[in-house]
């Protein structure tokens, strides 16, 4: 099953994938699921939004998820934009994954105090 564009390029054929950088595209967590599924290799993942006037996308904790039991090897992270993602995804992440280098940039529900 394909999940619009980004997930239809994530073909079977991409198991050795190691960096991909998604930014100003649609990524759901869908994709986040078959990306988790088809490309356990990945280390380096850049998703969001960049552009000024841009909404974010739709990431929650349950893409972030996804990747935590999928790609353990997974130690580069940049959010841009991703409103619906919060500590309990990246407490997930950084239990499962050796994560060296996160960036986050308007994550407002990362690190929001309770």
């Amino acid at each position: 099953m394909c999940f619009g564009p980004v997930a239809c390029c994530l073909s079977p054929g991409v198991p050795y994938l190691a960096h991909l950088t998604l930014l100003n595209v649609d990524v759901t967590d869908a994709v986040m699921q078959q990306l988790a599924r088809q490309c356990p290799l990945l280390q380096h993942l850049a998703i969001g939004r960049t552009e000024n006037n841009a909404f974010g996308n739709f990431v929650s904790d349950a893409g972030l998820r996804e990747l935590a039991t999928a790609c353990p090897r997974l130690d580069s992270l940049c959010l841009f934009r991703c409103y619906s993602c919060s500590d309990a995804g990246l407490e997930q992440l950084t239990a499962n994954c050796h994560l060296t280098n996160l960036v986050l940039h308007s994550c407002p529900q990362v690190c929001k105090q309770r």
